[in-house]
């Protein structure tokens, strides 16, 4: 049953090899703070082919019929990771979005 969501819900799949960002250890730990030139660049090579692969494939989002920009889309997943973090049960689209939907509504009746 699970196969056949993941299935259903990522229609496209691909499988892209990462390799180490650096090979030292101790600079993989500290990987946020490393300059990016001493990222190497097989890793580089890899990172733009999954983001073409991702650009590629996507499709717009939608929240309430309307499409999101990706700041929108940014902001919501952020929310999502809060409320998960937060433990929350019962996440809702925030405020700002119904408002922008509620707002796109009446732009379209007039």
């Amino acid at each position: 049953m699970l196969r056949k969501a993941f299935k259903r819900l990522f229609p496209y799949r691909s499988l892209i090899s990462m390799p180490r960002p650096v090979t030292d250890e101790k600079q993989l730990q500290s990987i946020q703070s490393l300059s990016n030139r001493l990222v190497r660049s097989e890793f580089e090579d890899k990172l733009n082919l999954l983001r073409a692969n991702i650009g590629n494939n996507l499709k717009p989002k939608r929240l309430g019929g309307s499409i999101l920009t990706l700041r929108d889309f940014i902001k919501l997943a952020e929310e999502q990771c809060k409320a998960l973090n937060e433990k929350a049960t019962d996440f809702r689209a925030s405020s700002f979005f119904v408002e922008r939907n509620e707002a796109a509504k009446i732009h379209k009746g007039s």
